[in-house]
C-alpha cells in the first residue's frame, strides 16, 4: 500500500515539477514559492521511479556556520536614519513619481471634456528678457514639474540593476588575500589573514585606500605577476586603480578614468591584455578602448531582435578567447567578435523554451570550464552550452528568490564547482554544488541550499539576551550589493563575503564537515564579534539627524535680493512714544461710574446707592497747635484727663450687704489709662488631667 502511494506522489511530483507551470497555479500563488527539480542532461533517465529519483537526489554535503562582521561598523547616512536604503532608494523614488503622474492623467481622462488638448505644432515659444516662454494647460505643467524631479529617467525596473557584478572584488596577490571594496569614500585593498576556528582579520598595517568621488557599482580586476589593475564603474565614470607592493605595503593609484554622459551598464578588463577593456551604455552601445592611447578602438551598438523590458545589459570577455565578448540581455547571450564590426552576434543562444513567460535572464557569469555560462532569471538558474546552441541548456535549477539574482560567481574546491547567487535581498542567497564526474558530465546532486543570513547571527544573540538594540534590525536588513568566495588553501575550506548598501560586510564559512566537533565554538565567536559590534555603533561620536525636503524651490532671486548692496536698508531712529503715568487721583477715580452696577443691583433687588469714598477729616490750625501744646506740657495732660474721668461716670456700682462685706467693698483707687500702650490679654494656665489608655474588655470567653 505505501509503495502504491509513493508511486501515487512521484507520479504527481512528475507532472507538477517538469516542465512549465499550470496557470491556475501562477494566478493563486507567488512564482517564487513554486520550488522545482533539477533538470541534468546526465545521466539520461529512461524509465522514472522512486528508486531513480532518490538516487539522483543528496543532502547539501556541508554545514555552514553563522556569518559574523569583518570591519568596523560604517557611519549611518542620512537617508538609512529617515527608514531608507541607499541601494532602493531610487525605485522608491520612481514609484512615487509613477503614482503622481497616473493621478494627474486619470484625472484629465475623467474630466477630459473640460481641458483644452493643445497640439504640438501649435505651441509657440516667445523671448522675453533673454527667457524663452510658453503658454501650456495646467495639467502639462504639472507633469513636467513631475517628470523634471525624476533621478534617472533612462532607469526602469523593480530591482536596481545598476549594481550587476557587485561591489567585491578579490585577488591574490603578493602572496597576500587582497579583498578590495569602497568604504565610506573611499577605494579600499585590505589584505586578510586566516585564523583557527573560521575567521579572518583585516591586516591594516598594509591595507591602502584612496578617496572616490562617485559611488561604485561593479569592480573587475587584471592581475599579473608585476602589477594589479582594478577597474571600477561608477554611474557615469569608469576609474581604473593600479595596486602595487613596496615596503611591506600595499599602494593603490588612481591611473585613468573614462566619463559619459549616458549611464554605464556594464564593464570589463581583457584578461590577456592589461591596457584593454569594454564598456556598454545604457543605449545598448559597446566600446573598446586602449587605456595607453586613450582611445576608443571600435564601438557599435548592438542590434536587439525582440522587444524587451528594460535596457540592461552586461558584457564579459570570454576567459579562454580574448577576441570573444559575451554580451547577455534579457532574452538571449550572444557572442560578439571584436575582429568584426560587432553591430550582429556570431552567435545566439535562447533559453526561453526553458522559461516561464514572467522569466527574464539578469546575471551572467563565466564557469571555470570552457565553452560554459551560467545565466541566472529571475526564478531560475541555467547552464549553457556554446557548442549546441539550439539546445543549449544543459542544467537547471529554481532557486525561489524573491527579487532577481544580480550577483554571482563560481569556485573550484575540492573537485567540484561551488556557484553562489544572490539577490539584492540579504536573505535571498543560494549554494550549488556542480559535481563533474568527468569533463563533459556535469551532475548537481543536491538542490539549492540557503546559508545562514546576519538575521540568524541576531535572532541566536537576542535569544542569549544580547544585541537588543532594535536599530541593528534595519541595519542588518539593507541590501546585498557585493559578493565574493575565498579558499582558505590550509583548510581548503571555502567562504562567502558579502557587503551591504552602506558598507558593512559579513563573512562566514560554507564548507564544515558534517560531523565538525567545534561548529558550537565557531558560532559563540559569531556572537561575541555581533555584540562588539554592536557596542562600536553605540560608541559613534554623533549620529546624524534625518533631513526632510517636502519641496524643492529655485531661491536665486532671495539670495539676489539680500546680496545686493544698492537695496541697503536704512534704519530710521524709532519714536519715542510718551505714556500717561498709571497714578490718578481719588477724587478723578471716584467721578467714574459703573455702568453695570444698576443692572447688578437690579437683579438682586437692591436700591442703587452711590458708594461714597471716606475722606479724611480736615484738621483745623488751632488743632494742630493745640496737640503740639498737649505733647510739650505732659502733666497738664494728666491732670485735665483725671479731672475728666472723675466729672464722668460710666455707671453707678451697686452695693448690696448679701454680696460684700465691709471689709470687701471697693476703695477709691485712681487709675492711669495710657491710651498709648495696648495691653495683651493674660490667660491663665489650665492644667488638665491626662486620662489613661482604656483597657479594652476581652468579650470572648476562653477556648472560643
Amino acid at each position: 500500500m505505501s509503495m502504491r502511494n509513493d508511486t501515487k506522489a512521484l507520479k504527481r511530483a512528475e507532472v507538477n515539477l517538469q516542465g512549465q507551470l499550470k496557470s491556475y497555479l501562477l494566478e493563486r500563488y507567488n512564482h517564487h514559492y513554486v520550488p522545482g527539480l533539477n533538470l541534468n542532461k546526465t545521466p539520461w533517465v529512461q524509465q522514472w521511479n522512486l528508486e531513480n529519483v532518490m538516487s539522483l537526489y543528496r543532502q547539501y554535503p556541508h554545514q555552514c556556520d553563522l556569518p559574523k562582521p569583518l570591519l568596523p561598523p560604517t557611519k549611518l547616512p542620512r537617508s538609512v536614519l529617515a527608514d531608507g536604503d541607499p541601494a532602493t532608494d531610487i525605485l522608491a523614488t520612481k514609484k512615487y513619481i509613477d503614482e503622481d503622474v497616473n493621478r494627474i492623467l486619470d484625472t484629465f481622462q475623467a474630466h477630459q471634456n473640460k481641458f483644452t488638448i493643445q497640439l504640438k505644432k501649435d505651441v509657440n515659444w516667445t523671448i522675453k528678457n533673454d527667457k524663452m516662454e510658453i503658454n501650456l494647460p495646467r495639467y502639462v505643467a504639472d507633469l513636467s514639474d513631475i517628470l523634471e524631479m525624476d533621478p534617472d529617467p533612462h532607469f526602469e525596473g523593480k530591482y536596481n540593476w545598476y549594481y550587476t557584478g557587485g561591489t567585491l572584488d578579490s585577488v591574490t596577490f603578493g602572496g597576500e588575500f587582497l579583498l578590495f571594496f569602497p568604504y565610506m569614500e573611499e577605494m579600499v585593498a585590505m589584505p586578510l589573514c586566516a585564523k583557527d576556528n573560521s575567521i579572518w582579520n583585516p591586516i591594516y598595517k598594509k591595507a591602502a585606500k584612496c578617496s572616490i568621488q562617485h559611488p561604485i557599482y561593479e569592480l573587475r580586476h587584471n592581475v599579473t605577476a608585476q602589477t594589479c589593475r582594478i577597474l571600477a564603474r561608477c554611474k557615469t565614470e569608469c576609474a581604473f586603480y593600479s595596486v602595487t607592493e613596496r615596503n611591506n605595503k600595499m599602494h593603490i593609484l588612481e591611473v585613468d578614468s573614462q566619463k559619459s554622459k549616458t549611464p554605464f551598464l556594464s564593464a570589463d578588463l581583457n584578461s590577456f591584455d592589461l591596457n584593454r577593456y569594454c564598456t556598454l551604455k545604457i543605449d545598448r552601445g559597446l566600446e573598446l578602448w586602449d587605456m595607453v592611447s586613450g582611445k576608443c578602438i571600435r564601438k557599435n551598438t548592438v542590434k536587439s531582435t525582440k522587444c524587451l523590458d528594460d535596457e540592461w545589459g552586461s558584457v564579459r570577455y570570454q576567459t579562454f578567447n580574448p577576441n570573444i565578448i559575451a554580451f547577455a540581455d534579457r532574452c538571449s547571450l550572444h557572442y560578439l567578435d571584436v575582429r568584426e564590426p560587432f553591430e550582429d552576434p556570431v552567435l545566439s543562444m535562447s533559453p526561453k523554451s526553458h522559461l516561464e513567460s514572467c522569466d527574464d535572464i539578469s546575471m551572467c557569469i563565466s564557469s571555470n570550464r570552457e565553452s560554459r555560462y551560467y545565466l541566472g532569471t529571475t526564478h531560475n538558474l541555467l547552464m549553457c552550452d556554446d557548442r549546441s546552441p539550439e539546445q543549449c541548456v544543459q542544467q537547471k535549477w529554481t532557486h525561489q528568490f524573491r527579487s532577481p539574482p544580480l550577483l554571482g560567481l563560481t569556485l573550484m574546491c575540492s573537485g567540484q564547482e561551488y556557484v553562489v547567487i544572490s539577490s539584492q535581498s540579504p536573505s535571498d542567497m543560494s549554494i550549488i554544488i556542480n559535481t563533474w564526474e568527468n569533463y563533459d558530465d556535469p551532475h548537481s546532486y543536491s538542490l539549492p541550499h540557503t546559508p545562514p543570513c546576519m538575521m540568524d547571527t541576531l535572532m541566536e544573540c537576542q535569544q542569549l539576551g544580547k544585541c537588543l538594540d532594535p536599530s541593528l534590525r534595519a541595519r542588518l536588513k539593507l541590501s546585498t550589493v557585493g559578493l565574493q568566495l575565498l579558499t582558505n588553501d590550509s583548510t581548503h575550506d571555502a567562504y562567502i563575503f558579502s557587503q551591504n548598501s552602506i558598507g558593512d560586510i559579513f563573512y562566514q564559512c560554507i564548507t564544515h564537515c558534517e560531523d565538525v566537533e567545534n561548529l558550537p565554538l565557531i558560532n559563540s565567536h559569531a556572537y561575541y564579534a555581533l555584540e562588539s559590534w554592536e557596542h562600536e555603533i553605540s560608541q559613534q561620536n554623533r549620529d546624524i539627524i534625518p533631513l526632510v525636503l517636502t519641496d524643492q524651490v529655485n531661491m536665486k532671486h532671495a539670495f539676489d535680493d539680500f546680496s545686493n548692496p544698492e537695496s541697503k536698508y536704512k534704519l530710521e531712529p524709532p519714536e519715542e512714544i510718551i505714556f500717561d503715568s498709571w497714578k490718578h487721583s481719588l477724587d478723578k477715580l471716584s467721578s467714574y461710574v459703573d455702568l453695570l452696577a444698576p443692572e447688578l443691583l437690579l437683579m438682586w433687588e437692591i436700591p442703587e446707592e452711590r458708594e461714597l469714598v471716606p475722606h479724611p477729616p480736615e484738621v483745623s490750625s488751632f488743632k494742630k497747635v493745640e496737640g503740639w501744646l498737649d505733647k510739650q506740657n505732659p502733666e497738664l495732660t494728666e491732670n485735665q484727663s483725671q479731672e475728666s474721668q472723675e466729672e464722668f461716670t460710666p455707671f453707678t456700682p451697686v452695693l448690696s450687704q448679701e454680696l460684700f462685706s465691709v471689709s470687701q467693698q471697693c476703695r477709691d483707687v485712681v487709675e492711669i489709662v495710657d491710651n498709648d500702650i495696648i495691653e495683651e490679654p493674660i490667660y491663665s494656665t489650665v492644667k488638665t488631667k491626662e486620662k489613661g489608655a482604656k483597657n479594652k474588655s476581652n468579650s470572648h470567653v476562653a477556648g472560643f
